[in-house]
């Protein structure tokens, strides 16, 4: 027996039916903005609030409009009821043929939300690496910096050999790239204040030899700060450059009427390797740093430099004649006025 028309509902209960679907319409927008369902994660498209709201809106929208075209009609299984029963439902099944564009729309906003991830994933993972990449390239380099020795006569039995190395490479590297880090990656600027401070000390270094070779012999106190200065500046780059200074159980006494001196070089021939050495470790790292002026930073103080301490090892200053050793340790050049 074929499916029954009914009257239509009243003009009144029709404009309530409409008002109950349009609330319910009102609530899943409320609902869509309050929980962000534009913004979806990497989960499973499943698992996403936009994806369920999509099925559920034209589902539910068509079984609600569908109750209202099939009120009043009984089902009939044979083909004048099924033909019938197509002819009364085209308003909820074209309501339900909707869930399939809006699963394929939010489907793709899911599957550009998953390559934005993985886009991001990958620049993340690429930042990470070029950090990491460059700091172990730069503490390679720095541990396979040929260590310096320096042999010390304390006296005419007695010698020691001094060893200059790099101790802390990736505390340097840390110092010397500052602005590389996991987070943003491998920077490439070297720290001016780090290059800075190595290349004010070079020419200090530079200053205070030229100064200690040009003084005459009665000029003793001039001498004496000269020596200060360099080992005061020698100290830096140690420090700067992460290289733990020898420990040697003699120093050097000087005793003058105006000053006393307690000096940690014995003689010049070992300032002047020390200053070779240092010096040989901070060209290394500022080659190592990047571009930098050649001219500037480097080749003309080198040139002094190496022109003085050659001067210095050859040609011993006066105050080092009068220096008395002593058994003990002391960090660093000390002098005292009397």
């Amino acid at each position: 027996m074929p499916l029954l028309i009914t009257d239509h509902n009243s003009y009144g209960n029709s404009l309530l039916c409409l008002s109950i679907y349009f609330t319910y319409l009102a609530v899943e927008a409320f609902l869509f903005f309050t929980r962000k369902a534009f913004k979806m994660s990497g989960k499973p498209l499943t698992s996403q609030y936009l994806f369920r709201q999509t099925l559920r809106v034209p589902v539910l929208s068509s079984i609600y409009f569908g109750l209202f075209c099939w009120y009043g009609y009984t089902p009939q299984f044979d083909a004048q009821g099924f033909e019938h029963f197509l002819e009364i439902s085209k308003l909820p099944i074209g309501i339900f043929s909707l869930t399939i564009p809006l699963v394929i729309i939010v489907n793709n906003m899911h599957r550009t939300t998953q390559i934005d991830l993985q886009i991001q994933e990958a620049r993340n993972k690429n930042i990470v690496d070029s950090f990491y990449s460059q700091q172990k390239f730069a503490v390679e380099f720095f541990n396979n910096l040929p260590e310096q020795f320096i042999e010390v006569e304390v006296d005419a039995v007695r010698r020691e050999i001094k060893k200059f190395k790099i101790d802390y490479s990736v505390h340097l590297y840390r110092m010397l790239f500052s602005e590389s880090s996991p987070q943003k990656g491998a920077s490439y600027e070297p720290n001016c204040s780090f290059i800075n401070r190595l290349n004010e000390n070079i020419l200090l270094i530079s200053e205070s030899l030229t100064r200690l070779n040009s003084v005459n012999s009665d000029q003793l106190k001039e001498q004496a700060r000269a020596l200060i200065e360099i080992d005061s500046s020698l100290n830096e780059i140690s420090k700067l450059l992460c290289i733990k200074w020898p420990v040697s159980m003699y120093y050097a006494f000087f005793k003058h009427r105006d000053f006393e001196l307690s000096m940690r070089f014995l003689n010049n021939e070992e300032l002047a390797d020390t200053i070779i050495a240092l010096y040989s470790f901070t060209i290394d790292i500022l080659e190592f740093s990047g571009p930098l002026d050649f001219n500037k930073i480097i080749a003309a103080p080198r040139n002094e430099i190496e022109l003085s301490s050659e001067y210095l090892r050859k040609n011993s200053p006066a105050i080092f004649t009068y220096l008395t050793l002593v058994e003990g340790y002391i960090g660093q050049c000390e002098i005292f006025h009397l």
